[in-house]
C-alpha cells in the first residue's frame, strides 16, 4: 500500500460552516489568531469552500488547509482548525454568502438551498471516493441579520428555521441525526436597524432547545473590544460584522462546546 492510498483512506468528521457575510472575512487580520489555532497535531483538516464574495477562496475540489502564514480565515476554518485539535481529522465545507435571508435565500425551494446541497453532496461524493471515510460532526449556522431588520422578518425566520433543519436532515446524505450549532445572533440592537432582533434571538434559542440535535452558542460580545481567552478579537468595522478575529472566535466556541456534549 502506498503513502497515497494510507492519506486517502483516512477517516473524516465533517463540519459544514453557513451563513452570510458574519461567518467570513474580507480581511487578514486574523493572522494572530490563526498562529494560536496553529496547535500541534498530527491529524489533516481538508477543505471545500463555497465563498463568492471573497476572491480566491471558492474550490471545486478538496484542498488541504494549510497553515501559511497568510493562510485566509473564516468562522469554519477557525472550527476546523480547532475541532482537529481534540484528535480529528477533519473535513470542512463552508458555503457563505453575503446578505441573504432564510426565507428569500437559505430555504427549500429558493436557489441557496439548492447551492448549499449541492455543495455539500458535491463534497462528500468527491469525499469518498478511493476508500475514505466520514461521518457527521456538526453544521454550525450563523445567519440572521437580513431577516431580522424587520419584526415581520423575525417572526417568519422564526417559523422558517425548524423546517430548514428538518429539511437539510431529510436531503443530505445520511443526515437523520445531523447535529446543528447554531450561532445566537449578537447583541447589534435596534440602533443598527434590526426591529427584529430579540424575536430572532428567542427564537434560536428556544427551537435549539427543543431539539435533541441541535443546540446554540452565545456570539455577545465579539463586536467589542475583548478577548475569550484564547484570542483578543479587536473592534466591529462597522458595528455589524465582527473583525477576523472575532469570526474565528465564534468558530473556536463551536467546536469546544459539540466537543463537550
Amino acid at each position: 500500500m502506498s503513502i497515497l492510498d494510507l492519506f486517502k483512506k483516512k477517516h473524516y468528521v465533517v463540519i459544514v460552516s453557513c451563513g452570510q457575510s458574519l461567518a467570513i472575512a474580507t480581511d487578514q487580520s486574523s493572522l494572530s489568531a490563526r498562529r494560536q489555532l496553529d496547535l500541534s497535531n498530527d491529524h489533516t483538516i481538508k477543505l471545500w469552500s463555497y465563498l463568492p464574495d471573497v476572491v480566491g477562496q471558492t474550490t471545486t475540489a478538496w484542498t488541504a488547509l494549510d497553515v501559511a502564514s497568510k493562510e485566509y480565515e473564516s468562522m469554519g476554518r477557525a472550527a476546523a482548525r480547532r475541532y482537529a485539535y481534540y484528535g480529528y481529522n477533519v473535513a470542512l465545507i463552508e458555503v457563505a454568502v453575503g446578505g441573504m435571508g432564510l426565507n428569500a435565500y437559505w430555504k427549500k425551494g429558493q436557489s441557496g438551498y439548492t447551492v448549499l446541497t449541492g455543495q455539500i453532496t458535491t463534497a462528500l461524493t468527491a469525499l469518498a471516493r478511493w476508500g475514505t471515510t466520514w461521518e457527521w460532526g456538526f453544521f454550525l449556522r450563523y445567519q440572521a441579520h437580513a431577516d431580522c431588520a424587520t419584526i415581520a422578518g423575525a417572526d417568519t425566520y422564526a417559523g422558517l428555521l425548524p423546517t430548514h433543519l428538518a429539511d437539510l436532515r431529510a436531503d443530505l446524505p445520511s443526515a437523520t441525526d445531523l447535529h446543528f450549532v447554531i450561532a445566537r445572533a449578537p447583541d447589534w440592537g435596534v440602533a443598527v436597524g434590526r426591529l427584529g432582533l430579540d424575536t430572532i434571538r428567542a427564537a434560536q434559542v428556544s427551537i435549539a432547545d427543543a431539539d435533541e440535535n441541535a443546540s446554540w452558542i452565545d456570539t455577545d460580545g465579539i463586536l467589542l473590544p475583548g478577548t475569550d481567552g484564547i484570542i483578543s478579537w479587536g473592534t466591529s468595522h462597522d458595528g455589524v460584522h465582527p473583525t477576523a478575529c472575532g469570526r474565528a472566535s465564534v468558530g473556536i466556541r463551536a467546536a469546544d462546546h459539540y466537543e463537550e456534549l
